[in-house]
C-alpha cells in the first residue's frame, strides 16, 4: 500500500455503475462484481464496494511524479462526475456549517455585550 486508503461513502449502485461503465468506456479492463483490482494510466489499485453505500480504493502502485493526494482528488472528481458526492465537497460543506455556527455563536455573544 502506497497511500492511505481512500473510501467514499453514500456511493449509490447508480454511481458505482456509472463508475465502471466510464473506466470501461475508456477501454480499461474492470473486474465483474463489487471489488477487484484496476489498473487506470500507470496507477493500479485494489477495490472493494459494500454493495450498499462505501467504496474503498488502496493504491497498490503508481509512477513516483503521482502523489496521493493527486489520486484522491482524482477519485473524488470521478466520483463527483457520476452523481455522486465527493468526500472533499462533503467535508467542505461540513466545515462551512461548522464556521457558520461559530459565527452566529460570536455575532450572538457580540450582541450581548453591546446590551450592556
Amino acid at each position: 500500500m502506497i497511500c492511505n486508503p481512500i473510501t467514499c461513502h453514500n456511493l449509490t449502485q447508480d454511481v458505482f455503475d456509472c463508475m465502471k461503465q466510464k473506466i470501461s468506456a475508456a477501454g480499461y479492463c474492470v473486474p465483474d462484481g463489487n471489488s477487484g483490482q484496476i489498473s487506470v494510466s500507470d496507477v493500479k489499485a485494489d477495490f472493494s464496494w459494500d454493495g450498499m453505500s462505501s467504496l474503498t480504493v488502496t493504491i497498490i502502485s503508481m509512477p513516483f511524479f503521482i502523489s496521493c493526494e493527486m489520486v484522491s482528488e482524482s477519485l473524488q472528481d470521478f466520483v463527483s462526475s457520476c452523481g455522486g458526492t465527493s468526500l472533499s465537497r462533503a467535508m467542505n460543506i461540513k466545515n462551512l456549517r461548522r464556521k457558520l455556527d461559530d459565527l452566529e455563536k460570536r455575532v450572538q455573544i457580540l450582541e450581548e455585550e453591546d446590551k450592556y
